[in-house]
């Protein structure tokens, strides 16, 4: 089975008329389109802002292996734990976590 984001699955029934249950006819369609990009812009932005203090995190363990405040074996798995982090929110798929429940 192919795996399809909620946008995928949205516009596909925007362009392609479904068999859909009258509450969510042709009518109201665009409007969840919008309200659903709207959803996930305001997620994306959150992801990118984590992503953010993730870096600020970097940064600051490299300032303090710099400073010879922090070895080379604890910056190492510091970064490694940072980026993770990074990849999980990079790839967090809500459906997926979701279902998993």
């Amino acid at each position: 089975m192919t795996r399809q984001t909620m946008s995928q699955v949205l516009l596909r029934d925007l362009v392609t008329p479904a068999d859909l249950t009258p509450t969510l006819g042709e009518t109201t369609r665009p409007d969840v389109l919008l309200e659903h990009l709207i959803e996930e812009r305001t997620t994306v932005g959150l992801q990118l802002q984590r992503i953010e203090g993730l870096m600020a995190c970097l940064a600051g363990d490299l300032e303090e292996y710099a400073g010879g405040r922090m070895s080379k074996d604890v910056l190492i798995s510091e970064m490694s734990r940072t980026v993770h982090v990074m990849a999980m929110e990079m790839f967090y798929d809500e459906t997926h976590a979701l279902a998993a429940e």
